[in-house]
């Protein structure tokens, strides 16, 4: 069975949104593995002193247990453009440490540094390949109800009722005039201006 990872964003020696890397984490353990022993990330994560200022990022790597943690300087990427690509076969319901069907896909339809995808899948809006969407219109922010992987960042901002889920089709995608990437180290990014076909 593949490895899984979660990735936690350390600011100033602080873990971020702990409780849900936690539950998503011992979700997929118990799932894949029949794992009933709860791990509490924030009693096997130590931080060295070297990290107790700025940003970086935690990365955990799992199965049945934890196999290694390792926390390395975050650089964010700095994505300009968004392509919508049609795949309706990706699976990607855990967080597996082999992504290779979403690099291969990020690779072959924008490949440039400063591009990324939406992943359409039957129809519906899901993700990119490394990030939850979220789209808004000036008043009200969604993001779709169909992810490929449930988000930590995005169960957060849920849970706050900052944003709100909904079906997102593909033809949905012009109504709105603001779109982001979100995840546990980007919280909610920049704003992404140009989207193609």
């Amino acid at each position: 069975m593949n490895d899984l990872f979660e990735t936690i964003k350390l600011l100033d020696g602080k873990l971020h949104n702990i409780e849900y890397h936690n539950k998503r984490m011992n979700n997929a353990r118990r799932d894949l593995f029949s794992a009933d022993k709860t791990i509490y990330l924030e009693n096997e994560i130590t931080i060295p002193l070297e990290f107790a200022k700025g940003l970086y990022k935690c990365k955990v790597i799992f199965g049945r247990e934890i196999e290694s943690i390792n926390i390395t300087p975050y650089i964010p990427k700095k994505i300009e453009k968004l392509i919508i690509v049609n795949e309706d076969k990706i699976e990607y319901n855990y967080k597996y440490l082999d992504r290779t069907p979403l690099n291969e896909m990020k690779n072959r339809y924008a490949p440039d540094e400063n591009e990324e995808v939406i992943i359409v899948k039957n129809g519906m809006v899901t993700d990119s390949s490394y990030a939850n969407l979220l789209f808004g219109n000036g008043e009200n922010y969604y993001t779709p109800s169909t992810p490929l992987l449930k988000g930590t960042m995005r169960q957060k901002l849920l849970d706050d009722k900052k944003i709100k889920e909904r079906t997102i089709m593909r033809e949905n995608i012009k109504e709105f005039s603001e779109v982001y990437l979100m995840n546990s180290m980007l919280g909610i990014g920049e704003e992404i201006k140009e989207i193609s076909e």
